[in-house]
């Protein structure tokens, strides 16, 4: 958490828009695609807490980091067994970012009381878990239930608008990633046909050669992304 202090300083506002260019300047997004406005989001500007909303967000990215060594990991055993040049790797999200935060036990979007199964009572040792975020408490800890709310949502979807719980693009779309060296010719390629979660079955059917659980045959031109026959 510490290697991303004062990341975050300027703010939501600022980070969305940077984010946005990075994207277009990559090559990702198309530089006709302008940056929406987020009518949700309040300005930066009037944020009293600053220095915790950044904090948030660090503890945030510093997960996400852990995520991506912990798939790290994963890809270094394929490759010590020899087995990544044939491995057919899909990293995807389930939705556009998550902006069900819980300030101050409230639903943050709603100001609805937070009321949830999903967060446990206590720690594995016993220790009591803080169902919240709570400006001036830090996060990170395995006593806190901490999230990173509506406005930083918004910066994990550029350009889209919106977030997770809307059927804009913010909620709808997410990048999907396939990683497949002896299959997937065109390596390193951007690919913008549109692919639905429904697709991987039947891609992975396709790929092992194997029939679906009720046996049949999957249908050509199933697949999330076009592959070469088996072999």
């Amino acid at each position: 958490i510490r290697k991303y202090d004062g990341v975050y300083d300027d703010g939501w506002n600022a980070t969305r828009k940077a984010r946005h260019r990075r994207l277009v300047e990559s090559g990702i997004v198309d530089k006709d695609w302008a940056l929406p406005d987020d009518e949700a989001v309040s300005p930066w500007d009037d944020e009293p807490h600053k220095q915790w909303q950044a904090h948030r967000m660090a503890v945030y990215a510093a997960m996400v980091e852990q995520m991506d060594v912990g798939v790290g990991r994963i890809v270094a055993a394929l490759r010590e067994t020899r087995r990544l040049e044939n491995t057919l790797l899909i990293f995807l999200s389930d939705n556009g970012a998550s902006c069900e935060g819980h300030l101050n036990n409230t639903i943050e979007r709603t100001g609805a009381p937070w009321r949830s199964s999903v967060i446990p009572n206590r720690t594995r040792d016993g220790r009591p878990v803080v169902p919240g975020d709570f400006p001036g408490r830090p996060l990170g800890p395995d006593d806190t239930y901490g999230s990173y709310g509506l406005p930083w949502a918004s910066v994990s979807n550029p350009p889209f608008r919106r977030h997770k719980s809307w059927v804009h693009e913010g909620g709808i779309a997410a990048p999907m990633i396939a990683h497949w060296p002896r299959g997937i010719k065109r390596r390193g390629g951007l690919c913008r046909s549109p692919a639905h979660v429904i697709d991987l079955m039947p891609t992975f059917l396709d790929v092992a050669g194997a029939e679906n659980p009720r046996g049949e045959k999957t249908a050509p031109g199933s697949a999330v992304v076009t592959l070469p026959s088996r072999g």
